[in-house]
């Protein structure tokens, strides 16, 4: 398992033990950098990834649509979470889920060899 996956499973096991199912420290919808990696020559790709969690139960939500304003769309795995390599590039990304208000992310810059990773708490207009 390489660095940022360890620090991804430690994020998500803090997560899953925290009553809010986020870190305290941590504000809904805001880009942590996780780490930039000196670009040299050997990877210039980019790495999105997170977890997408409901605003109703603190539920992880599955199979919760991913777009980017490219087209290009991708998916939230059964226990929520979301990983996708990319170009470099300025991208915002639109998470949808069944019965839950869509988010859509302010504009990314990435860069080469830069994770960044995303915690999506998403709303419902719907009263239960």
């Amino acid at each position: 398992m390489n660095r940022s996956g360890f620090i991804l499973s430690i994020l998500l096991l803090f997560a899953s033990a925290c009553a809010t199912r986020y870190p305290a420290y941590y504000t809904p919808g805001k880009v942590i950098t996780l780490e930039r990696l000196p670009n040299r020559g050997l990877n210039t790709m980019s790495e999105i990834k997170g977890f997408v969690y409901s605003a109703y139960d603190s539920t992880f939500l599955d199979h919760v649509a991913i777009s980017d304003n490219n087209g290009f769309i991708f998916s939230t795995d059964k226990e929520g979470v979301f990983s996708e390599i990319i170009k470099p590039g300025v991208y915002s990304f639109t998470f949808r889920s069944l019965g839950h208000d869509a988010f859509e992310t302010k504009k990314i810059e990435f860069k080469p060899n830069q994770t960044l990773i995303l915690v999506i708490k998403l709303g419902t207009s719907i009263s239960h």
